[in-house]
């Protein structure tokens, strides 16, 4: 279970309404494991995903319970009251994560779902989390993660201590900087607003 203090991100601007990111209740993960399950199964995404197992609703809690005994902050994706998918800040340490993201329904995709919801992430991790650099770790065939990425200011990383997030020789490794990221999303900064949840 999540331990101190638990975000929610919602976008106040008119042109964006209903986006909203939480970091979930387990009673909010076992409501929604059997679509992330689904959404963690549909092929296109399972192979984006390197996805090898097939996930149930069981699986998706104890991935959840998983990340949480971690350290790791995982967080759900609405639009109005529908969720589309997850994301997360996993591997935290210190100052510093890695970020992965999944917007599950294949009709949602392409179409800046998973920059926005990004954004609202990122300006969690550089504001309240106090991070001063994030990392991804992304296919080389995965086209849109990797644009998505390009959108929110990352650039590949070469170093050591961003190859440690990859999964396999030619993961593409992408990172950025608390300061390119602020300077970069400034009016994103000014229409989404963060709560600390009761």
């Amino acid at each position: 279970m999540p331990t101190g203090s638990t975000y929610s991100m919602a976008w106040r601007s008119r042109d964006e309404p209903g986006l909203r990111v939480a970091e979930p209740t387990l009673d909010e993960v076992c409501v929604h494991a059997g679509a992330l399950a689904g959404y963690y199964n549909e092929p296109t995404n399972r192979a984006l995903l390197t996805n090898e197992q097939d996930f149930d609703a069981r699986d998706v809690v104890d991935q959840f319970k998983g990340m949480w005994a971690a350290g790791d902050r995982p967080f759900l994706l609405y639009v109005g009251e529908s969720l589309v998918g997850d994301c997360d800040l996993r591997h935290v340490e210190d100052d510093r994560a890695e970020f992965a993201i999944l917007v599950g329904p294949r009709a949602t995709q392409a179409k800046g779902l998973g920059t926005r919801f990004s954004k609202m992430v990122h300006l969690l991790a550089f504001g309240p989390l106090r991070m001063s650099r994030v990392y991804a770790a992304v296919r080389p065939e995965n086209a849109g993660s990797l644009r998505m990425f390009e959108k929110l200011g990352y650039e590949v990383d070469q170093t050591p201590e961003a190859r440690r997030y990859a999964e396999a020789p030619d993961d593409v490794c992408v990172s950025i900087g608390a300061e390119t990221f602020r300077r970069l999303h400034e009016a994103t900064a000014a229409v989404v607003e963060i709560a600390v949840r009761a």
